[in-house]
């Protein structure tokens, strides 16, 4: 299970590796490459194609 080691507006360290982009945080793995639709809103089309690579 993956780690949040710290967090703050912009970023986050996960398992000692630092992102600045959305990531989706599951028991298994981590999804760094997707985007939000629109902005700061998270809308059920931006799960759509993680959600089809995801192995929880």
């Amino acid at each position: 299970m993956p780690n949040i080691d710290y967090y703050d507006f912009g970023v986050i360290i996960v398992d000692g590796r630092k992102y600045s982009r959305d990531l989706i945080i599951t028991p298994k793995r981590i999804i760094s490459n997707w985007w939000r639709v629109e902005g700061h809103k998270l809308c059920l089309e931006d799960l759509k194609w993680p959600a089809g690579k995801l192995k929880l």
